[in-house]
């Protein structure tokens, strides 16, 4: 399982850091457009991928035990809050302090199953949450054991 964070730790601009958003390496807002984490997991291989937020712990907790309960390869992304290097320097999108984050995570949180019905337009600024991706496949291991049965040296 890869746990994910999603917001910049540090003050450098990164592949997930949002349009628009200001770090030191990027002090005017990022101009790259960021990449979808989850919609990559998926082209990896990836059988169970979900998106939580630091301002929805419990349902954070519920992903990460899915994760590792789950068969497979499994990606959790975390978006969280950051306000120490990233939110000082994005201040008039996610507020003065570390609660506005939070309450911005919480207004701009969007269920998958409430996205499906939403416009691009109306996703812009949004994190749509839930479990985004979750398939059964044989696992790699049980398909090599298969292969090396089939020769006849599988364990016994």
């Amino acid at each position: 399982m890869l746990l994910f964070f999603q917001t910049a730790h540090d003050a450098r601009a990164h592949p997930t850091t949002a349009s628009g958003d200001k770090t030191a390496t990027s002090p005017f807002g990022n101009v790259e457009p960021h990449f979808n984490v989850a919609e990559l997991a998926k082209g990896a291989g990836a059988t169970f991928v979900a998106r939580g937020t630091s301002y929805g712990v419990p349902q954070l907790d519920n992903f990460i035990y899915q994760g590792l309960m789950h068969k497979g390869f499994s990606v959790i992304e975390a978006a969280e809050a950051c306000f120490t290097t990233h939110g000082r320097k994005n201040r008039k999108k996610y507020g003065p302090s570390n609660l506005d984050m939070l309450k911005w995570q919480r207004d701009h949180a969007v269920s998958i199953e409430k996205a499906a019905g939403m416009s691009e337009e109306e996703l812009q600024d949004k994190i749509v949450t839930g479990v985004l991706h979750n398939v059964d496949k044989p696992e790699f291991t049980e398909q090599y054991q298969k292969l090396i049965d089939s020769f006849g040296g599988g364990a016994k």
